[in-house]
């Protein structure tokens, strides 16, 4: 009984086990095309430029 629950590669299931979940695809992809969509779009509206200083009182 012991030498059973010590064998993990029994309880693997072979022909998913190289395998990623759809759902992991959709997420992985979908930040990388969401990424490049907001590199487009924002690129150049961000201004570096330190905030204006107050006038001295």
């Amino acid at each position: 009984m012991a030498e059973e629950l010590d064998n993990i590669e029994a309880f693997e299931a072979k022909e998913t086990s190289r395998k990623l979940p759809v759902g992991w695809l959709i997420l992985f992809w979908g930040l990388i095309i969401w990424g490049i969509y907001y590199f487009i779009v924002n690129n150049g509206r961000v201004s570096q430029s330190p905030p204006p200083l107050r006038g001295g009182d």
